[in-house]
């Protein structure tokens, strides 16, 4: 079993502004896999989120997965003050620091020595997916990730034939949770 705590800010589609805290106090629990999916990647430091990435890492042991992606309401954007047509390039810049610095390994950035601690328990740190459908994904740095998760769409054209059958079941899971007014988990069963 796992809760899918999503992210979105100033948004009345009950999203959690603050996924991180959510996903500490469901850490709490002894077996339950917890995925922040979608974490909108270019609102957030990327040393300082690995920080508490590490940290979830450890109070959780090992049971949190984070997929990201570069989001799609320039209001977010907005608020943080952050250019949303460079949401893209921000998120390829900024993942690959946040991939070094999970892994409680020093590493050079911006001509400093960087090591975040204490060291994550998960062998190479949190895993980090690439989720949703935006046309601003990062390049080069997405590779960089452990995998993707696609998001809603009805246009699944460009998604492999193996995922096709999923669109008309996420869409309908969209528009039902966009009616919520509660902050959005959802539990899933997961291997």
């Amino acid at each position: 079993m796992a809760a899918i705590i999503c992210e979105h800010h100033g948004q009345a589609d009950a999203y959690l502004p603050s996924p991180m805290i959510l996903a500490t106090a469901l850490a709490a629990t002894a077996l339950l896999q917890i995925v922040l999916a979608v974490f909108v990647l270019p609102l957030y430091e990327p040393i300082r989120l690995a920080e508490e990435m590490v940290v979830l890492d450890i109070i959780s042991q090992g049971r949190v997965r984070y997929v990201c992606g570069v989001g799609y309401g320039e209001d977010e954007y907005d608020m943080f003050g952050v250019e949303f047509r460079r949401r893209g390039r921000i998120a390829d810049e900024w993942l690959s620091v946040r991939l070094r610095a999970k892994t409680g390994q020093p590493f050079d950035h911006d001509d400093q020595k960087v090591q975040v601690a204490p060291r994550p328990v998960t062998v190479g740190g949190p895993s980090i997916s690439w989720g949703g459908v935006a046309k601003q994904l990062p390049g080069g740095q997405a590779g960089m990730a452990s995998g993707s998760l696609p998001g809603p769409t009805t246009s699944p054209s460009g998604m492999p034939s193996r995922m096709r059958p999923a669109v008309p079941v996420a869409n309908r899971a969209g528009a039902i949770s966009r009616r919520r007014t509660c902050p959005q988990v959802c539990l899933s069963a997961m291997t």
